[in-house]
């Protein structure tokens, strides 16, 4: 399951997957987020900005994308079961981020 915030899609609420003939890569845009390639749009799932996160249950794994400080955009998996990641830097380094205590804070 991938969540973005309904306030980063198109201004009609709108978004889709492509498949990029440059490198063959799978995006959700308008986001240019670069996804697995069997993601289908039944995958995605949008949430409104104002409203908390919810907790995944513990045998659930949520994607998340967020937007960080200087405003590039992560992916933060939230997964219980297997272990949080996130697509920043700072998690490569330290193996947790502000990303993720933000989201498991909720």
């Amino acid at each position: 399951m991938i969540k973005i915030p309904r306030s980063r899609l198109l201004s009609n609420g709108g978004y889709s997957l492509i498949v990029s003939p440059m490198d063959n890569e799978k995006y959700l845009i308008p986001l240019w987020i670069k996804v697995p390639f069997e993601t289908k749009l039944s995958d995605i799932m949008v949430f409104d900005d104002n409203k908390e996160a919810q907790k995944p249950a513990k045998n659930e794994r949520i994607e998340h994308i967020v937007t960080g400080s200087k405003g590039k955009v992560y992916s933060v998996i939230i997964d219980y079961k297997s272990g949080h990641s996130c697509s920043c830097p700072g998690f490569g380094f330290h193996r947790t981020c502000k990303h993720i205590k933000g989201l498991i804070t909720k």
